[in-house]
């Protein structure tokens, strides 16, 4: 081969790789080290975190207020928890779409930090719920702390409070928030420790609060929950997707003890 053609061809690959930007970087690294969905790393595993979703199967979840998940409503899709949007709901022997409902885990946690993935189609508005009061007889939805998750493009006329990554209807997320459009996936962290919260987005903190603080305390009582004691108080709960209507994936859930101080 002569030496013409051989630097043509270090040339274009040199091209090629300066081309790429770091996330595509990022990207085909963990490609290359054969990263798997759904799966620990030995590190994560020594540091304690545990799979609440095995990619293939519903195991260790149930819908809210049922003994089994609510049947073509909530399906994998390539290694994702999909809830799929209301319009393409089945029909009841009635001839009505089913009724759908909220996703949760079988297990309950009170202290933990959760870490996983999630993408919204355009227009859907979602949530990650915690803190949640017990199911209610007859409701298939869930009361309790929400982690925003929502399509902001769509949403412009929303508040701050309703917006991704907010701790829903009481803290707003902070100007680190870089929020990846519908159709792509968003990381996000959430960590409840005694009365300390935190939510993170791709990487950074964006929402850290204290549920004893005074900016919690009024904020809840210009809230729709100010009418309800109990609601900031601490309790065992499982960890809850929300039916918003919307199709919306999950994907990567594992959860660990939270960090010690």
């Amino acid at each position: 081969m002569s030496g013409f053609r051989i630097s043509t061809i270090v040339f274009c690959i040199l091209g090629f790789i300066v081309a790429l930007n770091p996330v595509q970087l990022g990207t085909r690294k963990a490609m290359a080290q054969g990263n798997e969905l759904n799966t620990l790393t030995a590190e994560e595993k020594a540091e304690g975190w545990y799979i609440l979703f095995d990619g293939e199967s519903f195991i260790g979840w149930t819908g809210v207020g049922r003994t089994e998940v609510p049947a073509d409503i909530w399906k994998i899709e390539n290694g994702a928890i999909q809830k799929i949007a209301r319009e393409d709901y089945p029909l009841a022997p009635d001839g009505e779409p089913v009724r759908g409902g909220n996703l949760r885990t079988k297990d309950t946690f009170q202290n933990f930090e959760i870490s996983l993935e999630w993408k919204v189609a355009p227009r859907t508005n979602s949530g990650i719920k915690y803190n949640v009061f017990p199911d209610r007889p007859g409701s298939f939805g869930s009361l309790g702390f929400e982690y925003q998750v929502l399509d902001d493009a769509k949403y412009q006329n929303l508040g701050v409070l309703h917006k991704a990554g907010a701790l829903y209807e009481l803290y707003p997320p902070n100007n680190k928030k870089h929020l990846r459009p519908a159709g792509e996936y968003n990381h996000t962290r959430i960590i409840m420790n005694g009365t300390h919260g935190e939510h993170w987005l791709n990487g950074e903190k964006i929402v850290e609060y204290e549920i004893d603080s005074r900016k919690i305390r009024r904020a809840f009582a210009k809230s729709k929950w100010s009418d309800n004691d109990e609601f900031l108080d601490r309790r065992v709960a499982p960890i809850v997707f929300q039916d918003h209507g919307g199709a919306v994936w999950f994907r990567n859930i594992k959860i660990k003890p939270p960090p010690s101080d």
